[in-house]
């Protein structure tokens, strides 16, 4: 890795997704460079899940997509996993909570091709769903649970729009904001 410094803390966490090696590093901004702190795995993950290509991380929460497991669905239907940063002064450790389904997923699906969280707020692209054609697409949005000790996350809606026809792809990038309530699905 090569010597810099980092000029601002505006960017002091990230994930990046091995997708091949089901890994997703998690890095911290230092001012020598950007040091690994943990890697992330999937607590049920096996070959070709295609755990984390597709990361997002929001504070002491990160969303990190497997669209090629099997999930509730079949082969394909793909899941997300929510991962929670320990809450213990100087532990850099990350545990999931939750792995996230969707509620009607099937062959094929790819849920979890993209992921975004925001807030209390997960939405999940599952752009192979077929419900207006093959490879329509649709996406998921999760909220986190209110219930104190409760590390689960509920499935609130499944977003598609009116005019899908098949091979769309709907939610092939998602991205949502909480603070301001908006979803972008392409």
């Amino acid at each position: 890795m090569a010597n810099y410094k980092v000029r601002s803390k505006l960017l002091s966490l990230m994930c990046l997704g091995i997708f091949v090696m089901a890994i997703v590093p998690v890095v911290q901004a230092q001012d020598w460079g950007w040091p690994e702190q943990v890697k992330l795995t999937a607590s049920d993950g096996t070959t070709n899940d295609y755990f984390g290509n597709s990361v997002s991380i929001i504070g002491n929460y990160a969303i990190v997509g497997a669209y090629g497991g099997g999930g509730n669905g079949g082969n394909r239907s793909g899941s997300a996993y929510v991962f929670k940063k320990s809450e213990i002064p100087g532990d850099p450790n990350w545990y999931q909570q939750c792995k996230l389904l969707a509620s009607d997923g099937a062959n094929d699906d790819y849920f979890g091709r993209s992921v975004s969280v925001s807030g209390d707020y997960a939405i999940i692209a599952a752009e192979g769903d077929d419900d207006k054609g093959d490879y329509s697409g649709s996406v998921y949005i999760f909220k986190k649970s209110d219930m104190p000790g409760d590390p689960n996350w509920y499935e609130l809606s499944k977003l598609s729009a009116s005019n899908l026809e098949a091979v769309d792809s709907f939610g092939k990038m998602v991205s949502i904001n909480a603070n301001t309530g908006t979803v972008l699905m392409i």
